[in-house]
């Protein structure tokens, strides 16, 4: 039995039920007329009033409650009309993609293909197993990140104990650096600066610095500037950097302030 039919049995027993209550009207009226056109005493049609007072009474609270539930059921109607799943926020792989990729054991093709609810049931469990692979993935590699940086972590400490034993080595071995003419110290120095160029001024460097070693000792390869002024213009840059996680291009490079360091 449809929908239909039951709406057309439920309005055909209303209206047989309307009928009987207008006819038992007629038959109380009639008969009110009946007993005063005998004379009969005015506490009996009284009583009779009464009854039907309490009857029509009796069918005016069924009617209310019958509006009251017709109204809770149009709105549970609406509401299941306007209800909207979860998973229709979910962004599904592609249907083809999902039989392709999906094990049959999931993806039951002989009968969601031809099911749509059975079709998006299968999907949303192969979006939810593929989900909890990628988050075991995921904290398998934040626990390889938390790794690499305590190591990180412990190499700078080990540098930052290194350093000044190095700091003191490179001092002790001043004198000898100087009584074998071995700009080492020197050199070092020149290299620290150069990280402060313009990158194509520190690409020239280098050339002239290979150059020098490999053909012409007795050239001099040297950085002169304001070495506080290129430091301030690199630690602007790299806040930049990480307020707008981009770098800077090579034109910006190069339109730095020529004074602060040049080749």
């Amino acid at each position: 039995m449809s929908v239909n039919d039951t709406d057309s049995l439920d309005m055909s027993e209303a209206l047989t039920n309307f009928s009987t209550i207008c006819g038992d009207l007629r038959n109380v009226m009639a008969k009110v007329v009946e007993m005063k056109a005998e004379g009969k005493d005015k506490s009996e049609i009284s009583e009779l009033r009464v009854q039907t007072k309490q009857k029509l009474d009796n069918y005016n609270l069924q009617l209310e409650n019958l509006q009251y539930e017709i109204s809770h059921l149009r709105k549970e109607i609406t509401k299941c009309l306007e209800f909207r799943s979860r998973h229709d926020d979910i962004q599904l792989v592609p249907v083809e993609d999902f039989y392709e990729e999906a094990p049959d054991s999931i993806a039951k093709s002989s009968s969601t293909k031809s099911d749509e609810h059975k079709q998006t049931l299968a999907r949303l469990d192969w979006e939810l197993e593929q989900r909890k692979l990628l988050a075991d993935e995921l904290t398998k590699l934040k626990q390889v990140k938390s790794e690499v940086l305590e190591e990180i972590g412990t190499k700078k400490q080990h540098l930052q104990v290194l350093a000044p034993a190095l700091q003191n080595l490179l001092k002790s071995t001043l004198p000898l650096q100087d009584a074998l003419n071995l700009p080492i110290n020197k050199t070092r120095k020149l290299h620290e600066t150069a990280q402060l160029l313009p990158r194509p001024l520190f690409v020239l460097f280098l050339q002239a610095k290979a150059y020098q070693e490999a053909c012409d000792p007795n050239m001099g390869v040297d950085i002169e500037g304001d070495v506080t002024a290129a430091e301030k213009v690199r630690e602007g840059r790299r806040m930049v950097v990480e307020q707008h996680g981009v770098e800077e291009s090579d034109s910006d490079e190069e339109q730095e302030d020529p004074d602060s360091s040049r080749s």
